[in-house]
């Protein structure tokens, strides 16, 4: 199984080189790497964000949804530079 993967992937990579999206095989597998890496910190940060929110909501700090809302839409409003239509 694993040579038939292996062959599926050295192909894929070699059709990428062939499309002249990469130099060689070597730097698309590197690519790869890299966004793989990329993800899983990616992900690694949004698990870190949720425990701190959960820690935060087991503390009692929380607010009612309206309140957190009209945080959310102010924040947009300022960011975009919209009036409080």
């Amino acid at each position: 199984m694993s040579s038939a993967y292996d062959a599926r992937i050295n192909a894929y990579l070699d059709s990428l080189v062939e499309a002249g999206r990469y130099p060689s095989r070597e730097a698309a597998r590197a690519e790869a790497y890299r966004l793989l890496i990329e993800r899983e910190q990616d992900l690694d940060a949004l698990r870190a964000s949720i425990e701190q929110s959960l820690a935060d909501v087991r503390a009692g700090r929380t607010c009612p949804i309206e309140e957190a809302f009209d945080r959310v839409r102010d924040g947009i409003r300022r960011k975009y530079g919209l009036d409080a239509a």
